[in-house]
């Protein structure tokens, strides 16, 4: 036998081994759990966590943010809620969990169902809350759609006007 299947077979022992599935499910539980943290602490955070040089992530204790997940957790909220697609980014914890749990043998939804529906409406739950939210202001930066739903709908509202734009979204949630 070569090498490069000794290699292979080792790796694919060593990934479908028990003890290895097991952390790594314990792994990704843990990730979902911080960013769900993450997540809604940025609701009641996020103009100071948006004032915060993010160079600065990796810096001393000196530099502190206010998220409830520090700086990692802040940094990825203002990634995924304000610079991603708004709210509809609770759709990853959740799909997270769901993937950890599946490492741990534990079958709570199914896995290829329940992914296409979460992307889906991931991002249609962006466009409609950008649709609906416009500008806020301000608010978590883009409103609630995030940058996604901001700017997708000011292109849309540009092409479609605002009635088309809604009729639109309306056609896509009902599919």
């Amino acid at each position: 036998m070569s090498k490069n299947k000794e290699k292979k077979r080792g790796f694919l022992a060593f990934v479908k081994d028990e003890k290895f599935k097991i952390t790594f499910g314990l792994f990704i539980l843990f990730l979902a759990a911080l960013l769900t943290l993450a997540f809604v602490s940025y609701f009641f955070t996020w103009k100071n966590d948006q004032s915060f040089e993010w160079g600065q992530v990796l810096s001393g204790s000196s530099v502190q943010v206010e998220n409830w997940s520090g700086k990692t957790g802040a940094k990825l909220a203002y990634i995924l809620i304000t610079k991603g697609i708004g709210v509809a980014a609770f759709c990853i914890p959740f799909l997270l969990f769901i993937i950890g749990f599946r490492l741990l043998s534990i079958r709570l939804v199914p896995l290829r169902k329940t992914f296409r529906i979460a992307i889906i409406a991931a991002i249609l739950l962006s466009l409609i809350l950008g649709f609906v939210s416009g500008n806020t202001d301000g608010f978590l930066g883009s409103g609630l759609g995030g940058s996604h739903g901001f700017f997708v709908i000011n292109w849309l509202n540009a092409v479609l006007g605002k009635i088309g734009t809604g009729f639109l979204l309306l056609l896509a949630s009902r599919s």
